[in-house]
Parts: structure tokens; sequence; C-alpha cells
């Protein structure tokens, strides 16, 4: 019996050495929240433009075209709770800070908190890990990159090349635009319809208490700049139009009341791009996002009509 306890002791110190070893190499790989994170503390002091928001700010906005000093400080499925948390990390050390640049769409104001996600939970391990963001225990789910183990094995190979070679592929260049969605060289109907469902149904609302809680994050935001004199856009993004049109509509009636009331009430600029007539064919990557080609045409368009003439 002794010798089978002790063979069992060995066998468990064996494999929590392993997944140590595992969960090491994976956190030491570079990523797009670790270089954000590590970009703002050394560069805070100099960004004039600030993009907080989620995938639609992450993919459809390059900072490189906005002008001097901009900074693209989103994330996929990155809701107003933690655009608030990292606004007002480095609100007090952001010297320069001219305007702040918030997104407004069909998911993140209406989207439930990440840990009831049945998709995206995992991403709190990653505010967690590489933002040190303190809402969860080193110890909770959120405290370990082995926990969700489709994300773990989707960036292990990644994790391993870079300790194996020293390469390196962060999601983002180096101002945090997500520059992964290519330009197609056409159109895919069927693919976008496909990929319209999923968003469709990943989007909708079921509970629209959350509402409320997403807006009152981009309130304080707001509050903020507007003592201190610094200029806030919030846009929503150009969609493709068979996708808008089949947005729920009790949705899509809430987030266009919601916006305009949060900007009216603020006094500070909304701009709907949703329908915008200049967005069309290979300007979008999927449904609900542009990719590089429309990128770059709708920072130009946001830079002209959002941005003081400075920039």
């Amino acid at each position: 019996m002794r010798k089978f306890l002790t063979y069992c002791a060995c066998m468990i110190v064996i494999l929590a050495a392993v997944m140590a070893a595992l969960e090491l190499v994976v956190r030491h790989c570079p990523n797009s929240y670790s270089y954000k994170w590590e970009w703002m503390d050394r560069n805070a002091g100099r960004v004039k433009t600030l993009v907080l928001g989620n995938s639609h700010a992450y993919y459809d906005v390059n900072p490189s075209l906005l002008g001097d000093s901009a900074f693209n400080l989103a994330n996929v499925s990155q809701l107003p709770e933690y655009d608030s948390y990292l606004f007002f990390t480095y609100a007090s050390r952001m010297t320069s800070l001219t305007t702040v640049i918030l997104v407004a769409d069909d998911s993140n104001l209406f989207d439930a908190p990440l840990e009831q996600s049945p998709e995206d939970w995992y991403r709190c391990t990653y505010y967690k890990l590489y933002m040190h963001y303190p809402k969860h225990s080193a110890w909770s789910r959120y405290g370990l990159e082995l926990t969700s183990m489709t994300s773990f094995d989707r960036k292990f190979p990644v994790a391993l090349k870079h300790l194996l070679a020293g390469t390196t592929r962060l999601d983002c260049d180096s101002l945090g635009w997500g520059n992964g969605y290519t330009t197609p060289k056409r159109l895919d109907v069927k693919h976008m319809r496909q990929e319209g469902a999923k968003a469709l149904a990943r989007h909708r609302c079921t509970d629209y208490s959350h509402v409320a809680i997403n807006v009152a994050y981009y309130r304080r935001i707001i509050a903020y700049c507007q003592a201190r004199g610094i200029k806030v856009v919030v846009f929503t993004p150009p969609m493709w139009s068979v996708y808008v049109d089949k947005i729920d509509r009790r949705q899509l009636n809430m987030l266009h009341a919601v916006a305009v009331t949060l900007c009216n009430r603020a006094g500070v600029s909304y701009h709907d791009y949703m329908r915008d007539p200049r967005f069309a064919g290979t300007d979008f990557y999927d449904p609900d996002h542009l990719s590089q080609q429309g990128a770059a045409k709708f920072t130009a368009i946001l830079k002209a009509d959002c941005l003081p003439a400075s920039h």
C-alpha cells in the first residue's frame, strides 16, 4: 500500500510539474493583451488619441492613419467594463490625451459580463494575467490559461515556436490595430450569409438589463474626459447591409436610442456608419468587420469627421 501511495504521489508531482511547465510556456509568449499593457506602461504620456472598444474598434480603426500619437487599446469582445478599467488605469498618466474614441454596436452595449459567455468567458483570464485586472482570484478558473483547453490548444503551438525559435506572432501591429483581417479578392456572398447568421445568433440580446450597466461604464469615461477638456467620439461601425437588415429590430432600435441619448446628454459626438453606402464588397472581411482595405477607408473617414485638423 505504501508503494502504491508513493507511486501516486510521484505521478501527481510529475503531472503538476508538466502542467506548470505548459502554463508557463503559454504565459511567456507575447500576445495582444500583454503587448498593449506593456506599450501603455511605456508610452501612456504621449498618447493623444486613444481607441477603446471591442473587435469593431480593434479591426476597423487603424491608429497609424489617425495622425500623430494614436493607439488602439481595443480587443476582441472587450466590453465597456474593460474599457473603463484600462482607461482609468492610465488616465492620470495620459497627459497628452486630446481624444477618446468609443464603440457603440449591436454587441458591446448589450452583452452580459464575459464570465457569463459560453464562448468568450476565457478572455477574463487574459485581462487577469496580462492586464492585471483584479476582479478574479489567481486561484479561480480565470487565473490559469489551462482552464480553457480550446484557447490553450490554439495558443500552445505559437508559444512553443516562440520558446524554441524566438518567433513572435502578435495579432496586432505596433500601434495595437488588429491587422489580421486581410482584404479578400472577392466577396463570397454564401460565406457571408453563413457567418452573418452565426454572428446574429451570437450578438442577439436576451437580457436587456445589461445595457444600463454597460452604458454606465461609458458615462464614467465621458464624464472624466469632459471635466478635463478631452474630446469623446462614439461611433457605430459599418456593417454588411444584409447583416444589418436581419438584426433584431428591437435591439437595433435600442442601440440607436441608447447611443443618441448617451451622447446628447453628455454633449459628445455620435457617428452612425452602420448603413454607410461607401462600404461594400471587399471592404468587409466578414458581415460585421471590415477588411484591411475597409479599415483604411473607414479610419480616413473617421479622422475627417471627428478629429481636430491638427491630427
